[in-house]
């Protein structure tokens, strides 16, 4: 299976600062564009004088998208906005070769409402999704199940699903029903890095590709409800054509 490595990078402020003031600098954009840019990274600049320490890690920068979400309250279009700013500041940093991989490459921010998806499930829907019994079933089976419960039970996009490790026990957004969930998956299974994997001869171990993730939705959808949980999932598939 494949496992990534970042490097524990950390940078003091002003470096930071400095930093973000040559992106900008040599960014051939409107001025319009480049002051929206600006704005972004100085949310992110903010955050970060705010944390004792920071490494430019993957959980991090999902951290500070919940920061975003959730302390700023900011609307779902900035902070999508945000993030792809963040996005190409770091993208800048590996060219440097300050960083070796970007942190936020596989962090996505939805603008469809989960809220209003999980609206659209009936409480007894809602209830077969979390019931989730990894007994007799194969590791195939075990994967599609909790596929579903964190796409549509938490604020993960489609990568951050598929990128899931054993570290997404540490995030606060699982809950305490979907964390020992996840625990079981993990045991079951006897999982030592990434979650999701393909099971097929052909790719045996690699990372699930965006198309086998939407055929998953679609047949579990079919499993828990035929008449109606499809259409949920062929919406949310459609809005990310």
């Amino acid at each position: 299976m494949i496992e990534d490595n970042f490097d524990k990078v950390e940078i003091d402020k002003e470096e930071l600062e400095n930093l973000i003031i040559s992106y900008l600098d040599n960014l051939s954009l409107s001025e319009s564009t480049k002051n929206a840019q600006s704005y972004a990274l100085k949310v992110f600049y903010k955050y970060f004088i705010s944390r004792k320490k920071f490494y430019f890690l993957p959980e991090n920068i999902r951290n500070y998208k919940e920061y975003m979400e959730n302390k700023l309250e900011l609307k779902p279009v900035s902070i999508r906005s945000y993030l792809t700013s963040l996005r190409k500041f770091l993208n800048y940093l590996v060219q440097l070769k300050i960083l070796n991989k970007n942190p936020a490459k596989r962090i996505t921010f939805r603008i469809e409402s989960k809220r209003h998806i999980s609206q659209l499930l009936t409480p007894e829907q809602k209830v077969n999704l979390m019931d989730i019994n990894f007994e007799n079933k194969t590791y195939t089976e075990g994967r599609d199940m909790l596929i579903v419960a964190l796409y549509v039970f938490t604020n993960f996009g489609i990568e951050e699903v598929i990128n899931s490790d054993i570290k997404i026990l540490y995030n606060r957004e699982l809950g305490v029903k979907l964390s020992v969930i996840v625990l079981s998956f993990i045991k079951k299974y006897d999982i030592k890095d990434l979650l999701f994997y393909s099971h097929s001869r052909r790719t045996l171990g690699k990372r699930l590709s965006r198309r086998t993730f939407n055929d998953i939705l679609s047949k579990q959808a079919k499993k828990i409800d035929e008449n109606y949980l499809p259409k949920v999932f062929y919406n949310k598939k459609r809005s990310l054509l």
